[in-house]
């Protein structure tokens, strides 16, 4: 894509980046790729300030935030009330991409309908959560019907799949946390799928490892050593095409704000640094680990990395072990595998092993923090903060740059 694209993308990425935590949870299609994502909103400098709060009405959050940057130009499912939707904050939302999410129960007025088929004829779209009543004027008006499957009988399913279906609505199914549930409900005629399964892969055994991970796996040792190798490690990544591919095309690109153009890799990983060069170089054997998952495990752990490298000094941790910690937290999903089989892989030091196989120490906080707050964890968020005596703004501030770099990353990367 074009420089000016990149730039504009980079601009408006950050421009984003505000001390309001929105999480976005995916929403995927058949083929696992992310089809939207809802937004979840918290402002804890706001009037909506508890952290035990499982959704904040985005009110103010909105004006401080660009939708379509965060929802990646995606549908953004909002949670708003029969009884909000005639306020400000909702016109405030980008039509183009805002799909408002109501309680499927929530049996609007004869007024509230009328705002509802209003934002509807504006281009907006409408999401339930849950069925609404059989006369419901909602159902004339629902896009999406969201459904906890596990919570009601198959005959039930079948019944509310064909509503659905008649209503010329989209069936998506929630809390979907496993692989078999994820298969159980394509086959019933489910459309989209939100829950914990597509970061929880069922494991393939591993009988050898292949020649091309061997050389992935001494690129992560080479890694980890300071200084840097730089003449070892371009060997060992010339030896793999596509992760060269990969990583020139990525140091090439406005991202690195190189001022000239490389044409080998020694000469890229000199111009970058050891320290971005780690980084780079760490991020583009990620992307080829993940060849065969779906982006957004990818996504997650450049998030989950970029995070605990720029919150590491917040905490006192070695922001190069931290960066590796974020992004091996994801490995098993890439790979296929358990954590364990990951760890006896890798060349880690014992306490981030530690931290990997869920074990609570001074190193593990920032990737809890991070991990509850992916699940719109609120408390447990606020908890790690009082407990590790952190700035709650700061992890904020960090976790909205990690986002958007990894947007900007993966985007100049594709």
């Amino acid at each position: 894509m074009a420089q000016g694209a990149s730039r504009a993308v980079a601009d408006a990425a950050n421009r984003q980046a505000v001390p309001t935590s929105v999480v976005r949870i995916p929403i995927l299609d058949t083929w696992n790729h992310v089809y939207g994502y809802e937004l979840l909103f918290w402002d804890p400098t706001g009037e909506n300030s508890d952290p035990a709060a499982s959704d904040v009405h985005p009110n103010r959050v909105c004006a401080q935030i660009e939708v379509e940057i965060v929802s990646r130009n995606l549908p953004a499912f909002v949670h708003c009330t029969s009884s909000t939707i005639g306020e400000e904050w909702v016109r405030w939302l980008p039509a183009c991409v805002t799909v408002l999410e109501l309680e499927g129960a929530d049996e609007p007025t004869e007024e509230q309908a009328a705002k509802l088929a209003d934002l509807k004829s504006s281009g907006y779209k409408i999401a339930l959560r849950g069925p609404a009543a059989e006369q419901s004027p909602l159902w004339n008006l629902a896009n999406y019907v969201k459904v906890d499957a596990a919570r009601i009988w198959e005959t039930e399913r079948k019944k509310l799949l064909e509503r659905i279906k008649v209503s010329n609505a989209h069936a998506i199914a929630t809390h979907v946390d496993t692989q078999q549930e994820f298969v159980q409900r394509q086959e019933e005629g489910f459309q989209y799928f939100q829950g914990s399964y597509l970061f929880r892969p069922e494991p393939m055994p591993i009988h050898h490892i292949p020649a091309n991970r061997m050389v992935h796996l001494e690129i992560l040792e080479v890694l980890q050593n300071s200084p840097v190798d730089l003449e070892r490690l371009s060997q060992l990544i010339k030896c793999d095409a596509s992760l060269t591919f990969r990583l020139l095309r990525l140091v090439n690109s406005p991202l690195c704000a190189l001022r000239q153009e490389v044409t080998s890799l020694k000469s890229a990983l000199l111009l970058l640094g050891e320290d971005a060069a780690r980084r780079f170089a760490t991020l583009t054997l990620a992307a080829e680990l993940n060849t065969d998952q779906p982006d957004e495990i990818l996504r997650v752990a450049m998030q989950r990395a970029r995070f605990c490298e720029q919150a590491a000094t917040l905490c006192g941790q070695i922001a190069s072990e931290q960066y590796l910690i974020g992004l091996v937290s994801m490995f098993p999903a890439m790979l296929r595998t358990d954590m364990e089989s990951v760890i006896k892989m890798l060349p880690l030091r014992e306490r981030a092993s530690a931290v990997l196989r869920g074990k609570h120490t001074a190193e593990s906080v920032l990737l809890e923090w991070i991990a509850s707050h992916e699940q719109g964890a609120w408390d447990r968020c606020e908890e790690i903060v009082r407990e590790a005596g952190l700035s709650r703004d700061q992890l904020v501030q960090r976790h909205s740059d990690a986002v958007a770099w990894a947007d900007l990353v993966l985007f100049n990367a594709g």
